[in-house]
């Protein structure tokens, strides 16, 4: 059965003051999901750090969008062959998502841009389940951004498992770890400015990394096994 949830969640919608945003806890739970999720203002959450919003089955199509100052995503994604879209648009933004947390979620894609200053994001992959073929896309833009990426799935091919990065302007700080038995494969695309990145990829074999950069004060570390 094919689920679609279409939700538009305004500012004022939820709140009865300017300040306090919109509030958003989730839970799917079902093969071939469709579920399109929209916050505009400031202030506003979907999940919390102690309590995250969900989505638990397989063909699920996830957009998500946030746009204002000082949001919060906090989401677990548990499935095979989900297809993922997060942006968020704004500063003081935190995103944190996992995906295979509980669940072997195989064949995952994934597309998360964020633009913005002091934008906080942590995305996990494969950390406590059993999870392959991950493809994630991360674009980040604007000043003093702080991205940590955690893959720890495995790969069934020298393609099945990539993460594609791109970062453009200032003071920007990457940390990426990459473990599981399969193949690694890790582009990224650095524009500006002070830089510091630090790679560390472990696997069978044929670790691929392939970094461009721009100008400033990078800093790279890569450390390939």
């Amino acid at each position: 059965m094919t689920r679609s949830i279409n939700l538009a969640l305004l500012l004022a919608l939820m709140s009865s003051t300017a300040l306090a945003g919109n509030s958003l806890y989730l839970e799917q739970s079902g093969g071939n999901a469709t579920l399109n999720i929209d916050q505009s203002g400031d202030n506003n959450t979907i999940g919390t750090n102690t309590t995250n919003a969900n989505i638990i089955g397989s063909g699920s199509n996830l957009v998500i969008t946030q746009i204002g100052l000082n949001n919060d995503l906090q989401f677990l994604i548990d499935g095979m062959n989900n297809d993922v879209t997060i942006n968020q648009d704004g500063s003081l933004n935190t995103l944190d998502v996992s995906i295979g947390s509980y669940l072997g979620s195989d064949d995952v894609t994934a597309n998360i841009d964020f633009t913005g200053d002091s934008n906080t994001a942590n995305i996990a992959v494969g950390n406590t389940a059993a999870t392959s073929n991950a493809n994630l896309t991360i674009a980040v833009t604007g000043d003093s951004n702080d991205l940590t990426v955690s893959d720890n799935s495995t790969s069934s091919s020298t393609t099945a498992k990539v993460t594609n990065i791109a970062i453009t302007g200032d003071t920007n700080i990457l940390s990426l770890g990459k473990t599981g038995a399969g193949l690694q494969m890790f582009t990224m695309t650095h524009v500006g400015n002070l830089g510091t990145f630090t790679l560390n990829q472990s696997g069978a074999i044929d670790n691929t990394a392939t970094i461009t950069t721009g100008g400033d004060n990078a800093n790279v570390t890569i450390t390939q096994h």
